[in-house]
């Protein structure tokens, strides 16, 4: 039985490593076949990269690569065309400067590959559009522009607003090169009404489907993107008084109804479920009812710092007068030790106001 090639993105790997391979290359000619641009919108781990690395192989004219595969006969194998690849996979950056740093290693890296000679620009922008003009003019035919992980750079930093609009109109200014360029990259074969491709958008599977509404109720609900921020940076700051502050509005908010005829509120699960069900809500890494060595741990926050530590927050629910039998309980089961253990940097988290009619919440 042939083994199977998890986490394997490299074509040549998974063929020449006896791997088990499922022969996709008749879509790779039909793709190749039937348009110019293409977006490929799929969830992780769902082969993009495999399929770029594909075209990659067949652009380049690897025919004894595919032997034996459906694309093999009916591909042109003489035909070789200057491939320029681009992926941001690698590492995170952290601002515009590191950005079109990368930007020019690749580039740089694309030129030696290709072996063309050409001269520094002052921009990013200008140093594509020369390897990009160059590339045909050394190579006789339009250049294949082949980009991975083209919005990594914004998403490794959506947590901030600002850098993530850097970094955005960063890459909109360099990807906009490539339209501006079209009389130096291959040409689609056919067209219709009048040289305008057609296409239909649908959804490809659930999964893009949810994620898409999401996103989409994410960007009307900007209230919501608001709070997420807000709450966010509060704990990345540690600033507790602003985190206390939004808990009380949030127990606050709770209609007296819900509670008023039932003894719901004297029960610290409650107070715990619906912090756990806020937090995650604002896309919080929040696990509930933490288990350790030394028992359970109501709530346990997760976050990653900017500089690449991780932070712990640990929660302790207690319906009381006073907060100290929560901290007691924290630190006589030792519930820190599982965070320090995890080489993490604990943190307690701040005291939660009462909430109206509701008893005494306090955690810590």
């Amino acid at each position: 039985m042939k083994k199977l090639p998890i986490g394997i993105s490299t074509l040549r790997d998974i063929l020449e490593g006896g791997y088990a391979y499922v022969d996709k290359t008749a879509h790779v000619l039909k793709l190749t076949g039937s348009g110019k641009y293409y977006f490929l919108s799929r969830p992780r781990r769902f082969g993009k990269s495999l399929l770029i690395n594909t075209l990659a192989e067949v652009f380049s004219g690897h025919e004894a690569l595919f032997r034996g595969l459906h694309i093999h006969p009916h591909w042109d194998w003489s035909v070789k065309y200057p491939v320029i690849h681009i992926s941001f996979g690698t590492g995170v950056l952290r601002n515009r400067a590191e950005l079109d740093r990368r930007i020019r290693h690749i580039l740089k890296e694309n030129q030696e590959h290709l072996q063309l000679a050409g001269e520094d620009r002052e921009d990013v922008s200008s140093c594509f559009a020369e390897l990009i003009r160059q590339a045909k003019i050394q190579h006789g035919q339009g250049a294949v522009i082949l980009i991975d992980e083209y919005d990594k750079p914004i998403l490794d930093n959506i947590t901030e607003p600002e850098i993530a609009a850097e970094m955005r109109n960063g890459l909109r200014n360099f990807y906009s090169v490539i339209k501006d360029s079209d009389e130096h990259t291959i040409r689609k074969e056919e067209s219709l009404f009048g040289g305008a491709p057609l296409y239909h958008l649908g959804y490809p599977n659930k999964e893009v489907r949810y994620s898409l509404n999401e996103y989409l109720l994410e960007y009307y609900l900007t209230d919501q993107i608001q709070e997420r921020h807000s709450v966010y940076q509060a704990f990345m700051k540690n600033d507790f008084a602003a985190l206390q502050q939004r808990f009380t509005a949030l127990f606050a908010s709770i209609a007296n109804g819900n509670y008023r005829k039932n003894p719901i509120a004297e029960y610290e699960g409650y107070y715990a479920a619906v912090m756990y069900a806020y937090l995650c809500s604002l896309g919080i890494d929040a696990i509930a009812e933490d288990a350790s060595s030394r028992g359970r741990i109501d709530l346990t926050l997760r976050f990653k710092l900017p500089s690449g530590q991780k932070q712990v927050y640990i929660f302790e629910f207690k319906v009381i007068d006073g907060e100290e039998g929560a901290l007691r309980q924290l630190q006589d089961k030792q519930y820190a030790a599982k965070a320090l253990e995890g080489r993490h940097a604990p943190r307690p988290a701040p005291a939660a106001a009462p909430a109206p009619a509701a008893g005494d919440l306090r955690s810590a």
